[in-house]
């Protein structure tokens, strides 16, 4: 026959290990549980690390666009440029055909200020020619 300390001893021992296996369990569980959480903020960090690239990504196509749009805007100030040139050449060539027509003028005016004075000439000469007698030979 089992005495009743035996008894209360064994309950007790009985008790003790289930509090022990409680508290273990308890133990695993919160390890568990912590270890869920890092993973989980290791998840927010790489969240937060997404969206940290993905705005810099975002960041980067704005810039590509921009300068998109300047060189656009570079190649159509080149090509006025050009066209401005253009306009410029040929209004120099026009001015350089001016000049020549301007400079045969000239020939033209000075040719004719000599035939003036050859024809003054031979009129004066024709004058005294009449007076003595002979006609101008120009």
């Amino acid at each position: 026959m089992v005495a009743f300390g035996d008894t209360y001893w064994r309950g007790w021992a009985l008790r003790e290990e289930e509090y022990v296996r409680r508290r273990e369990a308890c133990v695993r569980r919160r390890e568990a549980c912590v270890r869920r959480r890092e993973v989980c903020v290791r998840r927010e960090v790489c969240v937060r690390r997404e969206e940290a690239c993905v705005r810099r990504r975002e960041a980067c196509v704005r810039r590509r666009e921009a300068c998109v749009r300047r060189r656009e805007a570079c190649v159509r100030r080149r090509e006025a440029c050009v066209r401005r040139r253009e306009v410029c050449v040929r209004r120099e060539e026009a001015c350089v055909r001016r000049r020549e027509v301007c400079v045969r003028r000239e020939v033209c005016v000075r040719r004719e200020e000599a035939c003036v004075r050859r024809e003054e000439a031979c009129v004066r000469r024709e004058g005294l020619n009449v007076f003595y007698g002979r006609q101008c030979m120009g």
